[in-house]
């Protein structure tokens, strides 16, 4: 064989064993990489996944709930797709006249309450009255609040 030839054979298998080696290389760090951004995910965002999610479960049990206790109370004063569950420190918000100007048989709402069902006789719950005593005194606002834009993935 020529020396030509015998560096182009040692060229060829330089080149096929460097290939061969930088792809090595390249799959086990890549792997790597995957792994570590696979375990910082599950210790840093799962568990916010999860908390969100039981969230939003729990405010739907909640809404839920609250629109078949409405439905059980015998003299319910509003109707019950009108009232909103909140739970506590008042059970209820009813946005009187919502069904009709949903249902656009109306045109505003007639008033907004805040319900507190009286369960046993005697004086309402502390934080109760402090709601009761806000609207009393005027000291209640409507506030919009807008959300920053979300950024465009880049």
């Amino acid at each position: 064989m020529t020396e030509v030839a015998e560096a182009l054979i040692g060229l060829v298998v330089g080149l096929v064993v460097g290939i061969f080696l930088a792809w090595q290389l390249l799959r086990s760090r890549a792997g790597t990489d995957s792994a570590e951004q696979l375990d910082r995910w599950r210790s840093e965002v799962l568990p916010g996944l999860r908390r969100n999610d039981l969230a939003s479960r729990r405010t739907g049990i909640k809404t839920r709930l609250g629109a078949e206790i409405s439905k059980a109370l015998f003299d319910f004063p509003y109707r019950h797709a009108d009232a909103r569950f909140v739970g506590h420190p008042v059970e209820y918000v009813v946005f009187d006249g919502y069904s009709e100007v949903k249902g656009r048989e109306a045109d505003a709402i007639s008033s907004i309450t805040f319900l507190y069902v009286q369960r046993r006789p005697g004086p309402a719950p502390r934080e109760a009255t402090l709601v009761e005593e806000c609207l009393a005194g005027g000291r209640i606002r409507w506030l919009t609040w807008s959300l920053p834009a979300a950024e465009p993935p880049t």
